[in-house]
């Protein structure tokens, strides 16, 4: 499925009002938000994920969509299933790890996770140089941040303003609370959106309603007293009425005057400027299937049904420049995921050696190819005597993770309760059919002395074939 990014190209600062419109109707909901199809172009073709994520919509709802001018669908006059809600105005920003000033262009938190932070730190210009000190400095109290990485739509999260903006010269800051988020942080330097959501004016007063029915009649009063009548004046004598004129006659009408000649024609004026070019309409219909086409040209794409139930459709495109073996390039789509939501005690057999966790989600890979993929798991408890280094990882085999993919933390004695731990990375040359799975990892053995739960998995390819 294309993600709206990779379809219309971003303009830096764009007021909604510029976008088109589009009639749509809900096909799907989920976490990261609502699946639309736009009947009047293509009724299977799916659009999303919408936003704002908790717009509060159901299957089969008829909505109006409209695109910022990152290219993001947003569900038009929605906010959080309240209503009443309008985008002040849409930015693209450079994600920062800084949790305190960020650099020209940048925008980041004050924490190192979604959840915890407190505070959104955002420079006064966007990435494209835009001045926005104005906007920023109108936003209000019980207005809305909302952050996204323009290449990840899974990949956000949303806060309400608690306070106004605090001024730091080049940059201001926000105390927010967060309304939700996802699992993942975005990476150093990754490209992103902001939108600021303002409540919107109050619509006008309805029509007055009809006259409510007539009280009973109360009861008479008593007769006052009659008061004394006065004296009757004279009548005075009426006076003569005068003649009535005679009408006078009608006049002529006089004779129409000569036409005058017509003036010299003026100066042709200025040609006008050309207008704004509009927005990209939605891109055409390509095939799509479960297998990948056996004699690609350069150029082609192709939509891969990666998980039909899910709804799950990966858009690729075949570059036959491409020096990898998988020449199929990912454009867009959502991730493959496990979830386990159970409860289970860590157990480390050999020191230093990896592990498949007692119980694991898994993904099956259902085509070769370069992979990114993600861990998440947060830890219930710690019952330790000393302090011990633990790893988490993905691999397929027990003993041996995948490269570049692993968390490491040290545990130490009813420590760590709470802590939320995710980790992200690319897994190259997997095969069809490869089953992935958590794997644990200690400094030292341990029985039962470390509590995790859920574990979350997921996949989606950089390129395939």
């Amino acid at each position: 499925m294309p993600h709206l990014d990779q379809l219309f190209a971003p303009r830096g600062l764009q007021a909604f009002g510029d976008a088109q419109c589009y009639d749509a109707t809900v096909v799907a909901v989920t976490p990261q938000g609502a699946y639309v199809v736009l009947p009047s172009f293509d009724r299977e073709l799916r659009w999303g994920p919408c936003q704002p994520p908790d717009s509060g919509v159901a299957v089969g709802d008829k909505v109006a969509v409209i695109f910022s001018g990152g290219g993001v669908p947003w569900l038009l006059g929605l906010r959080g299933g309240e209503g009443g809600g309008t985008a002040a105005f849409t930015g693209t920003y450079r994600w920062s790890e800084a949790l305190t000033a960020p650099a020209s262009g940048y925008v980041g938190v004050n924490a190192a996770t979604w959840v915890g932070a407190s505070q959104v730190n955002v420079s006064k210009t966007t990435e494209p140089g835009t001045d926005v000190s104005a906007l920023l400095a109108a936003l209000k109290i019980g207005d809305e941040l909302y952050l996204q990485d323009e290449s990840d739509s899974t990949i956000w999260g949303r806060y309400t303003l608690t306070a106004t903006a605090v001024d730091h010269g080049t940059w201001d800051s926000f105390a927010v609370t967060r309304l939700g988020s996802s699992l993942a942080m975005p990476p150093n330097n990754a490209r992103m959106s902001v939108v600021a959501l303002v409540a919107g004016p109050p619509g006008p007063a309805g029509p007055q309603g009809p006259t409510g029915p007539a009280g009973p009649k109360g009861e008479t009063g008593a007769t006052g007293p009659a008061g004394p009548t006065g004296p009757k004046g004279e009548t005075g004598p009426a006076g003569a009425t005068g003649p009535k004129g005679e009408t006078g006659a009608t006049g002529a009408t006089g004779a129409t005057g000569p036409e005058g000649k017509q003036g010299p024609t003026g100066a042709t004026g200025p040609k006008g400027e050309t207008g704004p070019q509009g927005p990209p309409g939605p891109a055409g219909t390509v095939e799509r299937g479960t297998t990948l086409p056996a004699s690609p040209t350069d150029g082609q794409e192709y939509d891969y049904i990666a998980d039909a139930t899910n709804g799950i459709i990966w858009r690729l495109r075949y570059r036959s420049a491409s020096a990898s073996t998988h020449k199929w390039e990912l454009i867009g789509g959502a991730f493959l995921s496990a979830f386990l939501n159970e409860t289970q005690a860590v157990t480390i057999a050999v020191a230093n050696g990896y592990q498949f966790v007692t119980k694991s989600p898994s993904l099956t890979i259902p085509v070769a190819g370069d992979y990114t993929v993600a861990l998440g798991c947060e830890y219930l408890w710690s019952e330790t005597s000393t302090l011990i280094q633990l790893w988490l990882a993905i691999g397929k085999v027990a003993t041996t993770p995948l490269p570049g993919v692993g968390n490491g933390t040290v545990v130490a004695p009813q420590a760590l309760i709470g802590t939320v731990v995710a980790t992200r990375g690319r897994a190259t040359n997997l095969l069809a059919g490869d089953v992935l799975k958590v794997l644990v990892a200690g400094s030292q053995t341990i029985t039962n002395a470390v509590g995790i739960r859920p574990l979350t998995l997921e996949a989606r390819p950089v390129r395939l074939g």
